[in-house]
């Protein structure tokens, strides 16, 4: 996949709208199967998965485009999974209370998509061990919920979880 064409498109700006009108490269409108629509879907996708697991409408939209890139990087099959997870949310009205348990009750294959998301929101890193890469951190969830008492350290000390001890 390429998310190329979504940072260089001409038309494409957080602050305005997207109306296909003149998006493509050739000055017409849009296809339904252009690329750019396509990415755009999929990005609108994470978008409100992300916002169901965290409760939260006012996401950055330059951290959620990293994330997904590099959620869809680590594992190719990221789109289809998350399209599952949209439509359970959406048939199942769920909340961010009331997710977990779905999950577990209704559709466990779900359940490590929902984790991933959450975590790379939350922490700032997506994958695990050798694999995993910081999108941000002082940016994170986690850290905006304590901001109004501690401010983090602007840089790392070196690869993720570098600080901490391995477990015996």
């Amino acid at each position: 996949m390429e998310f190329h064409l979504v940072r260089e498109h001409p038309r494409l700006s957080r602050h305005a709208p997207y109306d296909h009108e003149g998006c493509c490269r050739s000055g017409r409108r849009c296809s339904p199967y252009n690329a750019c629509v396509l990415v755009r879907s999929r990005r609108r996708r994470f978008s409100i998965v992300s916002q169901t697991l965290t409760d939260r409408a006012d996401l950055d939209p330059v951290i959620r485009s990293a994330l997904y890139q590099a959620l869809t990087q680590l594992d190719g099959q990221f789109p289809a999974k998350l399209a599952k997870l949209k439509a359970f949310i959406q048939d199942y009205t769920a909340t961010s209370g009331n997710l977990d348990a779905l999950l577990k009750e209704q559709a466990k294959d779900l359940a490590p998509v929902a984790q991933q998301v959450a975590t790379a929101w939350y922490l700032g890193i997506v994958g695990s061990g050798k694999t995993s890469k910081t999108i941000t951190y002082a940016n994170t969830l986690a850290n905006a919920a304590v901001a109004d008492v501690l401010t983090p350290p602007s840089y790392g000390f070196g690869e993720v979880n570098s600080w901490a001890a391995k477990p015996v």
